[in-house]
């Protein structure tokens, strides 16, 4: 007679995780530090050991003339005034890596301007004679009547215009006068002023 037995076995099985590795998303070269004002600015970020296209950007500090692209992580926009954006920082994210770009400073700079003079080119001395040996003109200006500290020297005889640029907002002021070859300067004219927007 034969006997049967039932055996139970009991089997353990043990998981195993394993845990994804996430690497840090890398930030290649750098933005624009300065930009001017009216002037568009733009930057787009570089990344690298992210999974492309699932990148997600988002910032820190972002200026308040740039919009959020959250596909790009760009910084774009035209400042409308003067002003220093500092510590910004862009965030990237592809659902395991995860990177931060340095902290960087963007300084928006006023808008130059530039002025055009002309004047009539003299013909006599004061004494009344002719002007026969005249060489150029020195023109000073400056941010106040009181303050002509910066010149510019005409090298022509012949000239009665001239362009003075990178002048800032705000109001500026001129005088001018004649030079002989021989370096004798004549009396500056009349301070004229004009202001730059």
């Amino acid at each position: 007679m034969s006997h049967k037995r039932n055996i139970s076995l009991s089997v353990l099985l043990t998981a195993v995780s394993v845990a994804a590795t996430a690497s840090e998303i890398t930030f290649l070269g750098s933005p624009p530090e300065t930009t001017v004002v009216g002037e568009p600015y733009e930057y787009v970020p570089v990344v690298a050991d992210a999974i492309i296209p699932s990148v997600q950007f988002s910032y820190v500090n972002r200026p308040s003339w740039s919009g959020s692209y959250r596909g790009s992580g760009a910084i774009m926009g035209t400042p409308t005034e003067p002003g220093v954006y500092a510590n910004i920082q862009i965030q990237a994210w592809d659902g395991v890596n995860y990177g931060v770009s340095a902290p960087f400073t963007i300084t928006v700079e006023s808008a130059a301007g530039s002025v055009n003079l002309s004047w009539v080119k003299p013909s006599r001395n004061i004494d009344g004679s002719p002007l026969t040996n005249l060489a150029g003109y020195l023109i000073h200006y400056g941010p106040s009547a009181e303050n002509l500290d910066a010149q510019l020297f005409v090298d022509s005889a012949d000239s009665t215009k001239a362009e003075i640029g990178n002048l800032s907002p705000g109001n500026w002021y001129f005088e001018i006068a004649a030079v002989t070859d021989s370096d004798v300067q004549g009396p500056f004219s009349t301070i004229v002023g004009d202001s730059i927007r």
